[in-house]
């Protein structure tokens, strides 16, 4: 949503660091710093209510303390 997609190392460092909502604003914002947090946090807000998703962000982070 913010750059278009990210793989690779980048998703493996966003998946480390950003473990809620708090950290995704923070990793977006130290590789976009332009747009303000709460302008990245109102973003992802919107992209969360209007786009559907097989997971949701519980399902998520649940999955991921499975696989530690």
């Amino acid at each position: 949503m913010f750059t278009g997609s990210i793989d690779g190392l980048g998703l493996e460092r966003c998946l480390a660091e950003a473990g809620d909502e708090d950290g995704f604003v923070a990793f977006v914002h130290c590789l976009l710093p332009e747009p303000d947090e709460e302008l990245i946090r109102r973003i992802a807000g919107i992209v969360g209510e209007t786009c559907e998703f097989d997971d949701g962000f519980a399902e998520l982070t649940e999955r991921r303390k499975a696989r530690r």
